[in-house]
């Protein structure tokens, strides 16, 4: 990003140094483009750093953990034995290469005891965001339309997140018989 910036100063320096009106250019669309066709000697020192810029960008889509699905990232073989081909696995999606389907990666199974531990704190959480919820409503006005029409949206978001706990307490519950 510092690179960019950079290369974008040394450019608005370049404009401005030809003309006013070209240091206002640069600012429009197509502006810089236009500039860097028309006056392609005086951009020299801005090119060099967008073309640092590149490589920089590059390495962070590479190591940047929030634009994959999932840390989880490899090659996997697909495909019928003697004709193996390979897949690019992001998370739970394959990007096949060489026209073989493949199903997605495995999940790994958390253990029964972790997910009822984290149930149990779930519905920790629901217990006081409800109670934050009961307090709200007490003290909600009559005539706070905006007030009312928020404590809604709350209140939906905590009967969904209320139906996600308890799903998963039946599914838990089905599991120990």
């Amino acid at each position: 990003m510092l690179c960019g910036l950079i290369a974008r100063i040394l450019l608005f320096m370049a404009a401005f140094g030809i003309s006013k009106k070209w240091g206002f250019g640069v600012l429009l669309p197509f502006g810089p483009m236009f500039f860097r066709m028309r006056y392609p000697d005086e951009v020299q020192r801005a090119r060099k750093f967008q073309l640092a810029a590149l490589p920089c960008i590059f390495i962070y889509v590479i190591i940047s953990p929030e634009l994959l699905p999932s840390t989880q990232v490899g090659l996997t073989r697909i495909g019928p034995p003697g004709k193996e081909k390979y897949a690019l696995v992001a998370g739970g999606n394959t990007f096949s290469f060489g026209g073989y389907a493949s199903e997605p990666a495995p999940k790994k199974e958390v253990p029964l005891a972790e997910r009822r531990q984290a149930n149990v704190t779930e519905f920790e959480r629901l217990r006081v965001w409800s109670e934050k919820l009961r307090v709200r409503k007490r003290d909600l006005l009559n005539s706070d339309e905006e007030g009312a029409l928020a404590y809604n949206r709350d209140a939906a978001d905590y009967n969904a997140a209320l139906d996600k706990a308890n799903d998963e307490k039946f599914a838990l519950a089905g599991l120990s018989n």
